[in-house]
């Protein structure tokens, strides 16, 4: 049975996300995500949330600039910059989820 999920605050539907991801999203685009999550872990703990909202907004905002600007994989950690910008929006969407 599905479990109840807030969509929109306050709006909840019978979504199990987990399998909707594995229903809609290939496993290709996921594993740099996956890859950039496990890094993001070796160099901070799991999930980690003590920055400010503007901190991960800037992170998000320096990889989609690198992103544009033709830099496909970051300099430092060698990870797609895409797949961060995937898990600082994640780490956004988290934080005003938590927030209400």
């Amino acid at each position: 049975m599905a479990e109840m999920t807030e969509v929109h605050p306050g709006v909840e539907t019978k979504v199990d996300p987990l399998s909707l991801i594995r229903e809609c999203i290939p496993n290709r685009p996921l594993v740099p995500v996956v890859n950039a999550l496990v890094r993001g872990m070796d160099k901070h703990g799991p999930w980690d949330m003590t920055e400010e909202r503007e901190d991960y907004v800037a992170h998000l905002r320096n990889h989609f600039e690198a992103l544009s600007s033709g830099e496909c994989y970051d300099k430092e950690d060698g990870q797609h910059h895409a797949a961060s910008i995937v898990l600082r929006g994640l780490q956004i969407l988290d934080l005003d989820y938590s927030m209400g």
